[in-house]
């Protein structure tokens, strides 16, 4: 498995330079961060489980094991089996519905300053269910395979040509190789959103009616 020291190594084969160890690092750091958003599959997460206790109308993202970068859909638990999707609703609105304080289940719920706000406060305590798209760590220079090793193995040229681009633009002011990588750094990602099609396509098409 690939590891961080890894890919900042190939790069500094690739530009042939020995000396621009601290600009490769923060190279890879810059393309990592670019990316923090993008669906690439490696990095969603799946029923990850959080609780909202009784009486209270909010939630800390720090409350929660995982750090999530998008909120793609956030369940409660009623009951073994029985789920409720809470809707998604902007601050403004879920703000209106805490003006009348109402202790209820919730079933509406906005994001806001880093915490899950919810259009009422809970009447018991209650099993949350989250999917979306989470953050990958990219401080250490030693990876798990549940933190950041998918960034320099799953997502390897992407990260790698990203990171060309940031060093040929800014480090080294070579715009044409800046370019150059910036296509390859394009094709590296349309290869992972194949991938990922691959993985999540049934296979089958479905008809529309006009």
């Amino acid at each position: 498995m690939a590891t961080r020291s890894d890919i900042e190594a190939q790069i500094a084969d690739d530009l042939a330079r020995s000396d621009l160890t601290g600009q490769i690092t923060a190279a890879v750091n810059t393309a990592i961060r670019a990316y923090r958003f993008e669906r690439l599959g490696f990095n969603e997460a799946y029923r990850v489980t959080a609780t909202a206790s009784i009486s209270a109308d909010f939630l800390a993202l720090t409350d929660i094991p995982v750090r999530f970068r998008r909120i793609d859909r956030l369940r409660l638990v009623r009951s073994a089996g029985d789920y409720l999707d809470l809707y998604r609703r902007d601050y403004d609105w879920i703000m209106s519905r805490q003006d009348v304080r109402v202790v209820c289940q919730p079933a509406e719920y906005a994001v806001y300053n880093s915490t899950i706000h919810f259009d009422s406060m809970a009447d018991q305590t209650y099993v949350l269910l989250l999917d979306g798209i989470k953050e990958l760590g990219n401080a250490s220079s030693s990876y798990s395979a549940q933190d950041a090793s998918a960034w320099f193995n799953d997502a390897r040229e992407l990260i790698r040509h990203r990171a060309k681009r940031e060093l040929y633009a800014n480090v080294l002011k070579d715009m044409e190789l800046a370019a150059a990588a910036s296509a390859s750094e394009k094709d590296a990602l349309n290869t992972l959103k194949a991938e990922l099609g691959e993985q999540n396509g049934t296979g089958f098409i479905r008809p529309t009616e006009f």
